[in-house]
């Protein structure tokens, strides 16, 4: 039974290790001019909006060290060879108490920021939503070469027609 528990907890701590880093998704200028250009955001809009970004990270900033912390803790624990189920179990439930109070976080900062946005915004981030919703279906089509997808930098990926996944040429079927 207590190997069970010990196998389950581990299972457990390697799925949520898997999980990566929590923390805002990384964004560029490019990014941000795209959704200024669409939603039609004004410069005060945009300053509000990195203000409240800040202010939300700068907030947040102990919760992510801890959280940094405690998944050092886990991994040391694991790739130690720990078989201490309880330290295992204690520490998985305190990072997932603090990913509980990022995602709360982030929630706030969300309705803090579409409150900046006008209602003719707030109707097209609802296309964008819609938009975000199909990207497994749009990667998946990519992937297939039933779309021809951008690239990184503007053009398209995989080399055109033919070229197959990862953007290798595919011999021509005869």
């Amino acid at each position: 039974m207590m190997k069970q528990l010990t196998t389950l907890v581990m299972a457990g701590a390697l799925m949520l290790q898997a999980q990566g880093p929590v923390g805002p998704p990384p964004q560029g200028p490019r990014q941000a001019g795209a959704v200024k250009d669409y939603l039609g955001l004004t410069e005060d809009q945009i300053t509000q909006l990195n203000d409240l970004r800040r202010a939300e990270r700068q907030a947040n900033q102990a919760v992510f060290e801890q959280l940094a912390g405690k998944q050092k803790s886990l991994r040391e624990l694991l790739q130690g060879g720990s078989s201490d189920a309880a330290a295992i179990g204690k520490l998985q439930l305190e990072i997932e108490t603090l990913r509980k109070q990022l995602e709360q976080s982030r929630a706030r900062l969300r309705d803090q920021a579409r409150a900046v946005l006008n209602a003719s915004q707030q109707a097209k981030l609802k296309t964008l939503e819609e938009a975000a919703a199909l990207q497994p279906a749009i990667a998946g089509a990519g992937a297939l070469n039933l779309l021809d997808m951008p690239g990184p930098r503007g053009g398209m990926m995989g080399g055109g027609p033919g070229s197959g996944f990862g953007g290798r040429r595919q011999p021509a079927m005869r």
